[in-house]
């Protein structure tokens, strides 16, 4: 192969990597590897070192009938790729050869059941891996098997694998952190569901980026609120004017700070207004991220009331916050829905006073705003 081709399958191979990272799908990834090695099977993997355990990532090429046993074959005692744990450290590629380089014995995988009842079967004869990832007793492996008659792997291609270990790492290591960023925000949305009146997160124009399942049984009776073109608007036009501002001052909010008290908002079946209060949403993402949701609208009928205290779970977090009575007084107000101003109010406080507990509340809650500790409170 010309050198040129090969830095261009390297380049393919590289960009399909950090796809698959992004995406979670990593079939046309593995396909690549598939045509660029000549590999029958394609694996990437985790090994549970104290559990002794292999959690699969992706697998290609191997038969569901295998995929049962392997654990009980890969933690045979005399597995010898068990024994030299200098060939799973990052970014070292291992091969069936160098491991009977390593011993000084050619046969030394082919005498192991591992090898006679796992991989011999199945025609995996020859080995090419790296260790992308090693952390909290588990490491991250991609491996390659190809059969005899295609004859192990060549130092071109351990060079190759090497090259693209580097970048296998950096690409496992984004995919980790957006998983973590998945589960963070189900677990937040689950416990967003649980409420009986409505939360919405908004961009600063209005557009819907997120609804609760009570904000969604709302929207859905379209008698005071309604989608259009993405964006919520206020089902009587009348309306329009005053929703524009509450959504536009709370999106100008400063760090910490409430919108206007909120607003009542008629209904056309002639139920209970609904109430609407608004507070600026977590704005961290960078230049790239496009801004993301500003406000947070919580939405619900003004003769509903609102809860004395917050859901249980919240109420154990208040108490391990170590708040004073009145910060915790005037958390469970602003969890419950209400503005600052209206919080205040609640707890017979000024409103430069309820500033001052807000800034406390915060440095022991670990946040920096409004809305990003009722949603911590909200998410326990």
């Amino acid at each position: 192969m010309s050198g040129e081709r090969r830095r261009e399958r390297l380049g393919e191979l590289t960009e399909a990597i950090y796809d698959a990272a992004i995406t979670a799908d990593w079939s046309d990834t593995m396909a690549l590897f598939r045509r660029r090695y000549r590999s029958i099977a394609e694996t990437l993997y985790t090994i549970e070192l104290e559990d002794h355990r292999i959690r699969e990532v992706y697998n290609g090429g191997i038969a569901p009938a295998y995929l049962k046993t392997l654990d009980e074959q890969f933690f045979t005692p005399d597995n010898p790729w068990r024994q030299v744990p200098s060939m799973h450290v990052p970014g070292f590629v291992r091969t069936d050869r160098r491991l009977a380089q390593h011993f000084r014995d050619p046969q030394v995988l082919r005498r192991s059941r591992y090898y006679n009842e796992w991989l011999r079967p199945q025609r995996l004869d020859h080995s090419l891996g790296v260790t992308s990832l090693v952390q909290h007793g588990s490491m991250a492996n991609i491996t390659l098997h190809r059969p005899a008659e295609i004859g192990p792997y060549r130092a071109a291609e351990v060079a190759d694998l090497r090259h693209l270990g580097s970048h296998l790492r950096r690409a496992l290591r984004v995919a980790q952190r957006l998983e973590l960023q998945a589960a963070h925000r189900e677990s937040g949305t689950a416990a967003l569901d649980q409420l009986p009146y409505g939360v919405a997160f908004l961009a600063a124009d209005g557009r819907l980026a997120y609804a609760n399942g009570a904000a969604e049984a709302l929207l859905r009776r379209d008698d005071a609120l309604r989608l259009r073109g993405g964006r919520l608007v206020a089902a009587d036009g009348r309306w329009q004017e005053r929703l524009d501002h509450l959504l536009r001052a709370a999106a100008g909010a400063a760090d910490g700070a409430a919108g206007p008290d909120g607003m009542a908002i008629p209904r056309a079946d002639g139920g209970p207004a609904l109430r609407l209060t608004a507070i600026p949403a977590p704005r961290r993402q960078g230049p790239l991220a496009g801004g993301g949701p500003a406000i947070l609208l919580r939405i619900g009928p003004t003769s509903e009331g609102l809860p004395d205290r917050p859901p249980a779970g919240a109420e154990a977090a208040l108490r391990r916050f170590g708040l004073s009575p009145a910060q915790t007084r005037l958390a469970r107000a602003l969890v419950a829905g209400q503005s600052l101003r209206q919080a205040a109010v609640a707890c017979g406080i000024t409103y430069q006073t309820a500033r001052s507990y807000l800034k406390v509340i915060f440095h022991k809650a670990g946040v920096s705003r409004q809305s990003e500790l009722v949603a911590r409170l909200l998410a326990e």
